[in-house]
Protein backbone atom coordinates (compact mmCIF):
# COMPACT_ATOMS: atom_id res chain seq x y z
CA UNK A 1 0.00 0.00 0.00
CA UNK A 2 1.22 3.79 -0.44
CA UNK A 3 1.10 4.23 3.16
CA UNK A 4 4.00 1.47 3.38
CA UNK A 5 6.15 4.18 0.99
CA UNK A 6 8.61 6.86 2.02
CA UNK A 7 9.78 5.01 5.25
CA UNK A 8 13.44 6.00 4.10
CA UNK A 9 12.22 9.71 4.43
CA UNK A 10 10.71 9.68 7.76
CA UNK A 11 10.67 13.06 9.53
CA UNK A 12 8.39 12.18 12.56
CA UNK A 13 7.10 8.34 13.95
CA UNK A 14 5.20 8.79 16.76
CA UNK A 15 5.92 12.38 16.85
CA UNK A 16 4.04 15.24 18.25
CA UNK A 17 1.24 16.75 16.14
CA UNK A 18 2.23 20.11 16.29
CA UNK A 19 5.72 19.48 15.48
CA UNK A 20 4.47 17.94 12.28
CA UNK A 21 2.34 20.80 11.46
CA UNK A 22 5.09 23.17 11.90
CA UNK A 23 7.06 21.07 9.11
CA UNK A 24 4.12 21.41 7.02
CA UNK A 25 3.77 25.33 7.59
CA UNK A 26 7.25 25.71 6.33
CA UNK A 27 7.70 23.08 3.24
CA UNK A 28 3.91 23.50 2.11
CA UNK A 29 1.96 26.21 3.54
CA UNK A 30 0.04 28.07 6.58
CA UNK A 31 -2.48 26.62 8.45
CA UNK A 32 -4.08 27.06 11.17
CA UNK A 33 -3.86 23.61 12.86
CA UNK A 34 -6.25 22.54 16.06
CA UNK A 35 -6.08 18.85 17.35
CA UNK A 36 -7.67 16.91 19.94
CA UNK A 37 -4.61 14.51 20.06
CA UNK A 38 -2.88 14.67 23.76
CA UNK A 39 -0.07 12.43 22.77
CA UNK A 40 2.87 11.95 20.36
CA UNK A 41 1.08 9.58 17.92
CA UNK A 42 1.47 11.92 14.51
CA UNK A 43 3.30 10.23 11.23
CA UNK A 44 5.27 12.55 8.59
CA UNK A 45 7.38 11.37 5.63
CA UNK A 46 8.00 13.53 3.11
CA UNK A 47 10.55 13.94 -0.12
CA UNK A 48 11.42 15.81 -3.04
CA UNK A 49 10.80 14.09 -6.26
CA UNK A 50 12.06 16.84 -9.15
CA UNK A 51 9.66 19.33 -8.37
CA UNK A 52 6.95 17.42 -6.48
CA UNK A 53 6.57 17.29 -2.94
CA UNK A 54 5.71 13.85 -1.80
CA UNK A 55 4.17 13.42 1.68
CA UNK A 56 2.44 10.30 3.37
CA UNK A 57 0.85 12.05 6.76
CA UNK A 58 -1.51 10.92 9.67
CA UNK A 59 -1.59 13.08 13.45
CA UNK A 60 -3.52 9.54 15.36
CA UNK A 61 -6.40 12.11 16.56
CA UNK A 62 -8.83 14.21 14.87
CA UNK A 63 -7.10 17.25 13.43
CA UNK A 64 -8.35 20.64 11.71
CA UNK A 65 -6.42 22.66 9.12
CA UNK A 66 -7.32 25.55 7.80
CA UNK A 67 -6.02 27.42 4.86
CA UNK A 68 -7.92 30.95 4.99
CA UNK A 69 -5.42 31.89 1.99
CA UNK A 70 -5.07 28.42 0.21
CA UNK A 71 -1.29 27.68 -0.58
CA UNK A 72 0.74 28.54 -4.21
CA UNK A 73 0.67 25.30 -5.58
CA UNK A 74 -1.66 22.25 -6.24
CA UNK A 75 -2.50 19.42 -3.85
CA UNK A 76 -3.00 16.35 -4.53
CA UNK A 77 -4.42 14.55 -1.90
CA UNK A 78 -5.88 10.93 -1.85
CA UNK A 79 -6.88 8.89 1.66
CA UNK A 80 -5.09 5.11 2.62
CA UNK A 81 -7.12 4.71 5.78
CA UNK A 82 -9.44 6.59 7.81
CA UNK A 83 -11.16 9.26 6.55
CA UNK A 84 -10.59 12.90 5.37
CA UNK A 85 -13.17 16.15 5.34
CA UNK A 86 -12.13 18.44 2.56
CA UNK A 87 -14.13 21.81 2.62
CA UNK A 88 -12.92 24.31 -0.35
CA UNK A 89 -15.74 26.93 -0.37
CA UNK A 90 -19.49 25.79 -0.56
CA UNK A 91 -18.25 22.40 -1.33
CA UNK A 92 -17.62 19.32 1.08
CA UNK A 93 -16.00 16.09 0.49
CA UNK A 94 -16.10 13.05 2.50
CA UNK A 95 -12.85 10.84 1.40
CA UNK A 96 -12.34 7.66 2.33
CA UNK A 97 -10.09 5.07 1.79
CA UNK A 98 -9.32 5.25 -2.49
CA UNK A 99 -10.68 8.30 -2.71
CA UNK A 100 -8.87 11.85 -3.85
CA UNK A 101 -9.20 15.02 -5.02
CA UNK A 102 -7.36 18.15 -6.14
CA UNK A 103 -7.34 21.48 -4.45
CA UNK A 104 -6.06 24.33 -6.71
CA UNK A 105 -3.94 27.11 -5.70
CA UNK A 106 -5.05 30.36 -3.47
CA UNK A 107 -8.46 28.72 -2.99
CA UNK A 108 -9.11 28.85 1.22
CA UNK A 109 -9.83 25.38 2.04
CA UNK A 110 -10.22 23.14 5.63
CA UNK A 111 -9.25 19.40 6.07
CA UNK A 112 -10.39 17.44 8.96
CA UNK A 113 -8.77 14.42 9.64
CA UNK A 114 -9.81 10.99 11.46
CA UNK A 115 -7.80 9.92 14.24
CA UNK A 116 -6.91 6.80 11.92
CA UNK A 117 -7.02 8.81 9.04
CA UNK A 118 -3.62 8.32 6.52
CA UNK A 119 -3.40 10.47 3.85
CA UNK A 120 -0.57 10.66 0.98
CA UNK A 121 -0.34 14.15 -0.47
CA UNK A 122 1.60 15.71 -3.94
CA UNK A 123 2.61 19.19 -3.89
CA UNK A 124 2.85 20.41 -7.67
CA UNK A 125 3.40 23.95 -8.79
CA UNK A 126 1.43 25.41 -10.88
CA UNK A 127 4.36 26.16 -13.68
CA UNK A 128 4.15 22.02 -14.10
CA UNK A 129 0.16 22.04 -14.34
CA UNK A 130 1.06 24.81 -17.04
CA UNK A 131 3.61 23.59 -19.15
CA UNK A 132 1.88 19.47 -19.19
CA UNK A 133 -1.62 21.63 -20.19
CA UNK A 134 0.43 23.70 -23.06
CA UNK A 135 2.39 20.55 -24.59
CA UNK A 136 -0.80 18.51 -24.19
CA UNK A 137 -3.11 21.34 -25.94
CA UNK A 138 -1.19 24.29 -26.67
CA UNK A 139 -3.29 26.52 -24.60
CA UNK A 140 -3.24 27.49 -20.61
CA UNK A 141 -6.44 29.07 -19.88
CA UNK A 142 -6.26 33.06 -19.04
CA UNK A 143 -6.88 32.33 -15.25
CA UNK A 144 -4.54 29.31 -15.19
CA UNK A 145 -5.60 25.66 -15.21
CA UNK A 146 -8.45 24.64 -12.23
CA UNK A 147 -9.79 21.36 -11.52
CA UNK A 148 -13.11 21.38 -10.08
CA UNK A 149 -13.31 20.56 -6.54
CA UNK A 150 -15.08 16.94 -6.83
CA UNK A 151 -14.18 13.63 -5.47
CA UNK A 152 -12.87 10.81 -7.19
CA UNK A 153 -12.51 7.04 -6.66
CA UNK A 154 -9.19 5.77 -7.90
CA UNK A 155 -9.28 1.60 -8.21
CA UNK A 156 -5.35 0.47 -7.32
CA UNK A 157 -5.81 -1.11 -10.94
CA UNK A 158 -6.27 1.96 -12.67
CA UNK A 159 -3.53 3.82 -14.27
CA UNK A 160 -3.73 6.91 -12.32
CA UNK A 161 -3.18 5.19 -9.11
CA UNK A 162 -0.27 3.14 -10.69
CA UNK A 163 1.44 6.61 -11.67
CA UNK A 164 1.24 7.70 -7.90
CA UNK A 165 2.68 4.63 -6.80
CA UNK A 166 5.21 4.27 -9.71
CA UNK A 167 5.87 8.24 -8.01
CA UNK A 168 6.30 7.04 -4.54
CA UNK A 169 8.61 4.25 -5.79
CA UNK A 170 11.04 6.00 -7.91
CA UNK A 171 11.18 8.82 -5.17
CA UNK A 172 12.39 5.72 -2.92
CA UNK A 173 15.24 5.09 -5.27
CA UNK A 174 18.64 6.87 -4.82
CA UNK A 175 20.07 5.76 -8.83
CA UNK A 176 20.82 7.86 -11.74
CA UNK A 177 18.38 6.03 -13.56
CA UNK A 178 15.88 7.54 -10.82
CA UNK A 179 17.31 11.05 -11.09
CA UNK A 180 17.05 10.88 -14.91
CA UNK A 181 13.03 9.42 -15.10
CA UNK A 182 12.09 12.20 -12.81
CA UNK A 183 10.95 14.75 -15.83
CA UNK A 184 9.33 11.91 -17.70
CA UNK A 185 7.22 10.86 -14.60
CA UNK A 186 6.31 14.14 -13.70
CA UNK A 187 4.77 14.69 -16.56
CA UNK A 188 3.01 11.46 -17.12
CA UNK A 189 1.62 12.49 -13.30
CA UNK A 190 0.30 15.27 -14.44
CA UNK A 191 -0.90 14.43 -17.31
CA UNK A 192 -2.83 11.50 -15.34
CA UNK A 193 -4.78 14.00 -13.83
CA UNK A 194 -5.65 16.31 -16.67
CA UNK A 195 -6.81 12.93 -17.68
CA UNK A 196 -8.96 11.78 -14.73
CA UNK A 197 -9.86 14.98 -12.78
CA UNK A 198 -12.07 17.32 -14.67
CA UNK A 199 -10.70 21.08 -15.40
CA UNK A 200 -11.20 23.66 -17.78
CA UNK A 201 -7.98 22.92 -19.77
CA UNK A 202 -9.10 22.37 -23.46
CA UNK A 203 -10.58 19.28 -24.46
CA UNK A 204 -12.35 19.02 -20.35
CA UNK A 205 -16.22 19.00 -20.11
CA UNK A 206 -17.61 22.52 -18.82
CA UNK A 207 -18.97 22.38 -15.73
CA UNK A 208 -22.84 22.21 -16.61
CA UNK A 209 -21.65 18.30 -18.04
CA UNK A 210 -19.72 17.60 -14.71
CA UNK A 211 -22.85 18.13 -12.75
CA UNK A 212 -24.87 16.37 -15.36
CA UNK A 213 -22.53 13.79 -14.68
CA UNK A 214 -23.18 13.60 -10.94
CA UNK A 215 -26.62 13.20 -11.56
CA UNK A 216 -26.24 10.79 -14.19
CA UNK A 217 -24.84 8.88 -11.00
CA UNK A 218 -27.40 9.69 -8.47
CA UNK A 219 -30.10 8.77 -11.26
CA UNK A 220 -28.43 5.07 -11.61
CA UNK A 221 -28.70 4.67 -7.88
CA UNK A 222 -32.08 5.59 -7.92
CA UNK A 223 -33.03 3.29 -10.52
CA UNK A 224 -30.96 0.51 -9.04
CA UNK A 225 -32.52 0.71 -5.72
CA UNK A 226 -35.98 1.60 -6.98
CA UNK A 227 -37.80 -0.32 -4.68
CA UNK A 228 -35.97 0.50 -1.17
CA UNK A 229 -36.90 4.18 0.81
CA UNK A 230 -33.80 5.62 -0.51
CA UNK A 231 -32.91 8.73 2.02
CA UNK A 232 -30.66 11.79 1.54
CA UNK A 233 -27.85 10.04 3.83
CA UNK A 234 -28.10 6.89 0.99
CA UNK A 235 -27.67 9.50 -1.69
CA UNK A 236 -24.55 11.66 0.07
CA UNK A 237 -22.80 8.17 0.83
CA UNK A 238 -23.34 7.03 -2.77
CA UNK A 239 -21.70 10.76 -4.38
CA UNK A 240 -19.30 10.71 -1.55
CA UNK A 241 -19.90 14.07 -0.32
CA UNK A 242 -21.54 15.39 2.70
CA UNK A 243 -25.20 15.42 3.36
CA UNK A 244 -25.38 19.27 3.24
CA UNK A 245 -23.01 19.43 0.29
CA UNK A 246 -25.76 16.77 -1.54
CA UNK A 247 -28.67 19.71 -0.32
CA UNK A 248 -26.58 22.70 -1.67
CA UNK A 249 -26.19 20.66 -5.42
CA UNK A 250 -30.02 19.81 -5.63
CA UNK A 251 -31.11 23.53 -4.56
CA UNK A 252 -28.53 24.85 -6.99
CA UNK A 253 -28.84 22.90 -9.76
CA UNK A 254 -32.57 20.65 -9.59
CA UNK A 255 -34.69 23.68 -7.30
CA UNK A 256 -35.80 20.87 -4.98
CA UNK A 257 -34.46 18.88 -2.24
CA UNK A 258 -32.97 15.37 -2.37
CA UNK A 259 -36.26 13.33 -0.52
CA UNK A 260 -38.21 15.57 -3.26
CA UNK A 261 -36.06 14.45 -6.32
CA UNK A 262 -36.03 10.84 -4.99
CA UNK A 263 -40.15 11.02 -5.08
CA UNK A 264 -40.53 12.79 -8.24
CA UNK A 265 -38.16 9.92 -10.28
CA UNK A 266 -40.06 6.97 -8.56
CA UNK A 267 -43.31 9.03 -9.60
CA UNK A 268 -42.67 9.55 -13.28
CA UNK A 269 -41.04 5.72 -13.42
CA UNK A 270 -44.59 4.65 -11.91
CA UNK A 271 -46.55 6.64 -14.33
CA UNK A 272 -44.00 5.19 -17.35
CA UNK A 273 -45.05 1.71 -16.44
CA UNK A 274 -48.69 2.08 -15.69
CA UNK A 275 -48.74 3.75 -19.18
CA UNK A 276 -47.17 1.72 -21.48
CA UNK A 277 -47.15 -2.16 -19.27
CA UNK A 278 -50.38 -4.16 -20.34
CA UNK A 279 -49.07 -6.86 -17.43
CA UNK A 280 -49.63 -4.64 -14.77
CA UNK A 281 -51.84 -6.76 -13.12
CA UNK A 282 -53.00 -3.93 -9.90
CA UNK A 283 -52.33 0.05 -8.55
CA UNK A 284 -50.89 -1.65 -5.48
CA UNK A 285 -47.77 -3.89 -7.13
CA UNK A 286 -46.90 -1.32 -8.55
CA UNK A 287 -46.69 1.12 -5.97
CA UNK A 288 -44.68 -1.66 -3.75
CA UNK A 289 -42.76 -2.21 -7.10
CA UNK A 290 -41.40 1.70 -6.38
CA UNK A 291 -40.70 1.74 -2.90
CA UNK A 292 -43.95 3.13 -1.79
CA UNK A 293 -45.93 1.22 1.50
CA UNK A 294 -48.52 4.02 2.17
CA UNK A 295 -51.36 3.39 -0.96
CA UNK A 296 -53.62 6.33 -0.15
CA UNK A 297 -50.56 8.48 -0.10
CA UNK A 298 -49.18 6.82 -2.93
CA UNK A 299 -52.25 7.58 -5.04
CA UNK A 300 -52.40 11.02 -3.92
CA UNK A 301 -49.33 12.19 -5.00
CA UNK A 302 -49.49 10.53 -8.19
CA UNK A 303 -52.67 12.64 -8.72
CA UNK A 304 -51.55 15.77 -7.60
CA UNK A 305 -48.63 15.41 -10.47
CA UNK A 306 -49.64 13.52 -13.27
CA UNK A 307 -53.73 14.96 -13.12
CA UNK A 308 -55.25 11.50 -12.62
CA UNK A 309 -55.58 8.77 -9.87
CA UNK A 310 -53.09 5.78 -10.75
CA UNK A 311 -56.18 3.63 -11.33
CA UNK A 312 -57.00 5.89 -14.22
CA UNK A 313 -54.21 5.42 -16.14
CA UNK A 314 -54.41 1.60 -15.39
CA UNK A 315 -57.26 1.74 -16.89
CA UNK A 316 -56.55 3.88 -19.65
CA UNK A 317 -54.08 1.84 -20.77
CA UNK A 318 -56.22 -1.16 -20.58
CA UNK A 319 -58.94 0.50 -22.96
CA UNK A 320 -56.47 1.46 -25.58
CA UNK A 321 -54.44 -2.45 -25.61
CA UNK A 322 -58.27 -3.46 -26.33
CA UNK A 323 -59.26 -1.81 -29.01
Amino acid sequence: MLSDYLIGSTIYQDGPPSEVSAFVQRHVGVHNFTTDVRSNRAMLRHTLFGNLGLSVISYGGRTTLENPVGIDSFHFQLVMSGECVVRVGNEEMVLTPGWATLINPSVPSSVTYSADCTKLIVNIPKSLVSACSMDRSGHVPGNGVRFEPLPFALSDRSTTFRTVELLFLEAEEKSQHAFIARPALEALFVAKLLDKFPNNAAGRAPAATLHDRFFDGVDHFIDTHIEEDISAVDLANMCNVSVRTLYERFTLHKGVTPTAYVKDRKLRKAFDRLSHDTQVRSVSEIAFDYGFTHLGRFSAEYRAMFGEPPSGTLRRTRANAAC
